[in-house]
């Protein structure tokens, strides 16, 4: 009678550790180990960055010419290397995180690789809520090494304003900076003002 009761036993044991064993191994395969932020590459070589007052609902716009004349805005947010990251629209796109209200007012391009020739940087007025003139900058940002290399300052005092910023010409070995008085959005390429 000891001897089947141990029989038992040592069935019972080794049918809770095979199903223990089969757990697991389904509870990997169910839940796979999540990708881990510095698993994913995020390269960039240049920065665009215009910024205005973080209390202003005005609605501020980044445009940029590339060498081959295509347009990165609000309504074309990527085009080969180079991506608007975010349209900020003022205070009407800030966010709550917890308690806190987040009152950022910039747009970002971003240049992923160098892509040889000449850019024409603007910004428009898009929307407009102010009662006093408003002060917005753009900066050319490179990444590695990291350095300003340009931030101009225009002054807004109205809706459907353009204002050209820099030129720049990029190689893979050097950035050169330009004034420039190019109107590309006003002159008919944006036509849902």
């Amino acid at each position: 009678m000891k001897n089947n009761l141990l029989v038992y036993i040592d069935l019972l044991f080794n049918l809770i550790c095979g199903i223990t064993a089969i757990m697991v191994i389904a509870f990997l395969y169910m839940n796979p180990p999540s990708v881990k932020d510095k698993d994913i590459e995020s390269r960039a070589e240049y920065l665009l960055v215009l910024e205005w007052d973080d209390s202003s609902d005005t609605d501020i716009d980044l445009w940029v010419k590339l060498p081959d004349t295509t347009l990165v805005y609000y309504g074309n947010k990527e085009s080969g290397v180079v991506h608007l990251e975010r349209d900020d629209l003022g205070t009407a796109n800030d966010s709550y995180l917890q308690t806190n209200y987040v009152r950022v007012n910039q747009e970002t391009v971003v240049l992923r690789s160098v892509v040889p020739g000449k850019y024409l940087v603007n910004a428009f007025s898009f929307t407009w809520k102010e009662e006093e003139p408003l002060v917005v900058f753009v900066s050319l940002i490179q990444v590695n090494p990291y350095r300003v290399v340009t931030k101009k300052e225009h002054t807004f005092t109205d809706m459907g304003q353009e204002k050209s910023f820099f030129s720049f010409r990029l190689d893979e070995d050097s950035v050169e900076v330009f004034p420039h008085e190019s109107r590309f959005v006003s002159q008919g390429v944006r036509n849902d003002f």
